[in-house]
């Protein structure tokens, strides 16, 4: 009894920050969406913040990433190669469908910003290779071949997992991001043609997700990890504004999911998330946590419609820091009760998973 006591403790911790991780990123992708004036590009107070937010949230998509790679990679332990790929299309692939479908009769019908004559059979297929109909479905693109990626790295024995994609990482890491990163910077011109395809986009944070989650990682490290991780946050913020002023136009030098500033303020981020779990107690703080936790994919499929409306309906200023921090919660309670409506119609579970 006492056993089984001890290994259901050592496991809560892990499933339990996983969880916080994927609440905590889908809620701060909301919040990049909301404060989606960073855009448009102006020397009006407005941005001088919105720049603060878009950079504070920026970590969310990596994150997510990360955690893919920390709970899909030994996928071969529960199930085969064919159940793993009837399991991503049930989970992502046919919500990913129906609600680009969604999609086209939203902006039909209520947005009124597509003629039905427009959409053909050949509208609706580039609609859904290219990602576009809904815009913030580009993330499915991503999420998509790094699934058909999974299990080439699943494959890789457990016991040499660390070895392996600790080399996948830093090789990715230096090759893909770093010099690239300081070419820019510095204005300078390093001749490196070689590239780590395997590590490429965001098979990084496959790797890196696994790495940190399967490894216990000693204090000196964490620290660094975090001073690395405000480094990050502050190179973004400071640098986009800097070189956005200075152009007059948003630059991208400093941003990028797959970049040096967001890399080491995402791990920065996961890392924290992770050992800080340990010493939250609160059973009502992780019963609210798990039960968001259902809900964080439909709060990716969902969320468009929502900021798109109020945006389009509503004289919301959506501007204002009221707007931009307020309402990523109201929007994902909106989403939660129609996905909890949703799960009771048997067809239309289907598409909240």
């Amino acid at each position: 009894m006492s056993t089984q006591k001890k290994e259901t403790s050592s496991q809560k911790p892990k499933i339990s920050y996983l969880t916080l991780a994927s609440v905590v990123a889908a809620m701060s992708v909301i919040a990049i969406h909301t404060n989606g004036c960073f855009w448009d590009f102006s020397t009006n107070h407005y941005w001088f913040t919105a720049n603060i937010l878009e950079c504070v949230f920026y970590f969310a998509v990596d994150v997510f990433f990360m955690i893919t790679g920390s709970t899909l990679l030994d996928f071969f332990d529960k199930y085969t190669l064919r159940e793993y790929f009837s399991k991503r299309i049930k989970k992502t692939v046919i919500p990913f469908v129906a609600w680009t479908l969604i999609g086209i009769l939203y902006r039909v019908v209520i947005a009124k910003n597509l003629l039905w004559a427009d959409v053909t059979p050949r509208f609706v297929f580039d609609g859904l290779t290219k990602f576009n109909i809904v815009n913030l479905y580009w993330f499915f693109g991503p999420l998509f071949c790094v699934y058909l990626s999974i299990p080439l790295f699943a494959a890789v024995p457990k016991e040499k997992r660390n070895l392996v994609y600790s080399y996948v990482a830093v090789a990715s890491l230096v090759f893909n991001v770093l010099i690239p990163f300081i070419n820019g910077v510095f204005e300078i011109n390093i001749a490196c043609p070689l590239s780590v395809t395997v590590g490429s986009s965001y098979l990084l944070y496959i790797c890196v997700g696994y790495l940190l989650s399967h490894n216990e990682i000693n204090v000196n490290i964490r620290i660094f990890s975090y001073i690395l991780a405000v480094a990050g946050l502050l190179l973004q913020i400071i640098g986009t504004y800097k070189l956005s002023i200075a152009a007059g136009q948003i630059n991208g030098l400093y941003k990028g999911y797959v970049n040096i500033p967001c890399f080491f303020y995402a791990v920065g981020i996961f890392i924290a998330i992770r050992y800080f779990s340990a010493y939250v107690k609160n059973e009502t703080f992780w019963k609210i946590i798990n039960f968001i936790g259902r809900y964080t994919f439909p709060m990716y499929l969902m969320q468009w419609f929502f900021i798109d409306a109020v945006g389009r309906f509503t004289h919301i200023n959506t501007y204002s820091m009221y707007y931009r921090l307020g309402a990523p919660i109201p929007i994902a309670a909106a989403i939660i009760l129609i996905t909890m409506g949703l799960r009771k119609i048997p067809v239309l579970r289907y598409i909240v998973p």
